[in-house]
This record gives C-alpha cells, structure tokens and sequence, in this order.
C-alpha cells in the first residue's frame, strides 16, 4: 500500500494546482515518477497506476493540469465555468517546473521520470524542449497526442482561429467518445465517466490549437529527446494518430525506443493487456539499475568479471519483482554468485542506494 498525501500548490501565476503524492509507506523510495495525464483527466483516475510504481519502490507524483481535475477553491459552478479554459499553453509546461521544484524538496537526489500520457505527452514533450532535459532520468511517453487521428480540415482550423481571437475563453465540446479509449476483459468499454464528478470533454479553442501545433513541432523536432525514453503506441488507436507517433520516433535518435501494441486501443494502461504495458514501464525505469551496476560496479579484484555482475544485478530487479515463495530463491542466487566472485557486499563498488537494494535483499 502507498502513503499519499493530497495538496494544492500555487503555481508562478498564482493559479493553486490539485496534487497527489503516492510514495512507499516503508521508507524512501528509489526515485520519482511524476505524471502528467491526459485530456478530460485528473489524479484521482491514477491511482491504480501509482500504486504499480510504488510497488517498484518509485514514488508517484501528478497534478491536475489546469482546466481538468477539482480546481481547488471553485465552487461547483466556478469550476464548470471554468472547464478546459486554458488560454496560455506555455503556463502548462511552467507547471511542470515548478512540480519539479517540488519534488527535490519531497525526494531529494534520487532519479525523476517524466511520464506523459495522450494530452500529457504533448506537454511533456515540449516543456522538454523548454525547460532542462537534465532534470530527468528518463521519460515515458504514452499514446502521445502529436496529432489527432481525424484532423480537422484546414478550413475548420482557420474558423477555429478567428473564433479564438475574437474571444480567448471561448470553450467547446470535444465530443470524446470514451468506447474508443479503452476495452474491459470482455470487449467493453473500461473507461465508464458518467459517475465521475471531474470529467468533462471541454477545451477552449485557444488551447487546442495550440496544442495541434505544439505536436506537429514535436514529431518535426524529435531528435532534440536527449533523454532515454519509451514511447509506447496503441495500434488500434482511434483518439491520436499512430502513424504520427511513428513519425516522431522516425525522426528521433538512437535513444527513443518505441513499442508498439498492435491491437491496443489509446490508453494502454486501462486497456486489455494493461499488465504487460505497465510491467515494461517498469522494466524500462529499472534498467538504470542494471546498466550502472553493470558499467559501474565491480568486486574487489573481479573488476573485470561483469557478466558476474551483471547477475547480480539482474537477481536485485527479479527480487523487487518476486513473489514471496520466490524471495528465498533469488537470495540464494545473489549469495552464490557473491561467493563465485569471492567478495562480500561492502566489497561490492556501486551508487549508495544500489547497495542499500542488495544489503535489503540479503537481510535474513
């Protein structure tokens, strides 16, 4: 279970941002994801996904992008008046900053994923591009909206745009069709909203444009991704174009890894198959684990016997993994392997928090 802490946190402008903090209830975590969600969202749908993450012992971190979510201080009218009304798109990636600000104050020197899904990659992306990538690990791009699977036709674009000039809070009705977002075990629709008392399928006219050309800058401009990062693509995907996922990852370099479900719908993380989605979210944010114990460490004299190392690296992430009938296995394994290389774990040359992970692992 996860220890989660609810806050409103005032953003540069003022404008006070819903947030959620799920972390590991046993101590410190290992790192940081925070989240971004998508269109018509907000943090109360993620809990079932903070909770996977705590699980690897990453804490959780999202807000409510503005315009979606509880908005505090509105009353309920305020806050249906105020539905999808974004006028300034770049106060949604200064928001990402100052969550990040956030976050070494709560979690102080430990990797930080950025994870953006649907509406959430667009803005992650391109508060990317903005803002210092150093400040990430790593990111983790779901389903993101670059462009939507039917665009609108040049001439509703140029309508669009004088609409938004003549009133910048002008709104309208996306008509989301949520049977496109997701299917239950049976085939159904798993993403059922009609009981949910923050959605909604608003946004002002201003800021879908703006995020229209926010994504094709983003597929043209792919390369600039320095950090790893994961693109995960649904292939049945009826919300956001697939092929412009493939476009950008076309145009990205050797440090983007796109995995594609062919038979999944937009939002994998709900849809059928949703275990094997998040099970290589989490297999990509370990792999620093791995890789800096592989490169990094070594025992003693064995520097140079790293496919041992790397056993024993790969035993730490199977552990975290496991299942209780499963735990004994595995420390049998990493003992018999410290034992092959004839050192002891304080002998063992590796990141402070990677010890801590093996000391724990071998704690009797």
């Amino acid at each position: 279970m996860a220890k989660v802490t609810y806050e409103s946190i005032k953003m540069h402008d003022g404008y006070s941002v819903y947030t959620a903090r799920f972390e590991p209830e046993s101590g410190a975590p290992d790192g940081v994801i925070q989240a971004v969600h998508g269109f018509s969202e907000h943090v109360y749908r993620y809990t079932e996904m903070a909770e996977f993450f705590v699980s690897a012992n990453y804490a959780f971190v999202i807000h409510d992008v503005r315009g979606f979510g509880s908005m505090p201080g509105k009353t309920p009218e305020q806050r249906k008046s105020a539905q999808g009304l974004v006028v300034d798109y770049n106060a949604l990636l200064r928001d990402l900053e100052t969550i990040r600000a956030k976050i070494d104050i709560w979690y102080p020197n430990v990797p930080v994923v950025l994870y953006g899904y649907s509406l959430g990659g667009n803005i992650s992306i391109n508060h990317l591009f903005r803002y210092k990538q150093s400040r990430y690990d790593k990111l983790i791009l779901e389903s993101p909206w670059l462009r939507l699977y039917e665009s609108p036709p040049e001439s509703a674009i140029l309508a669009l745009k004088s609409k938004a000039m003549m009133n910048p809070k002008l709104v309208f009705d996306t008509g989301l069709d949520t049977s496109k977002i997701a299917r239950n075990k049976d085939g159904g629709v798993a993403d059922d909203r009609s009981d949910d008392p923050y959605y909604h399928t608003f946004i002002s006219y201003k800021l879908f444009l703006r995020t229209l050309a926010a994504g094709e800058y983003a597929i043209k401009n792919a390369s600039r991704i320095t950090i790893p990062t994961l693109l995960l693509v649904g292939g049945l995907d009826k919300i956001v174009s697939p092929k412009a996922m493939r476009e950008f990852y076309n145009n990205a370099g050797e440090n983007v890894i796109m995995k594609e479900y062919p038979n999944a719908f937009h939002s994998l993380h709900t849809d059928i198959g949703k275990e094997e989605v998040k099970k290589r979210m989490r297999s990509f944010i370990l792999q620093s684990a791995v890789a800096q114990i592989s490169e990094e460490a070594y025992c003693g004299d064995n520097g140079d016997n790293l496919d041992k190392v790397k056993d024993i690296a790969s035993t730490i992430i199977k552990l975290r993994e496991a299942n209780e009938e499963a735990i004994a296995v595995l420390k049998a394994d990493i003992r018999n392997i410290l034992k092959d290389v004839d050192c002891d774990v304080d002998a063992i040359q590796m990141d402070e928090n990677l010890k801590r992970v093996l000391n724990e692992a071998l704690d009797n």
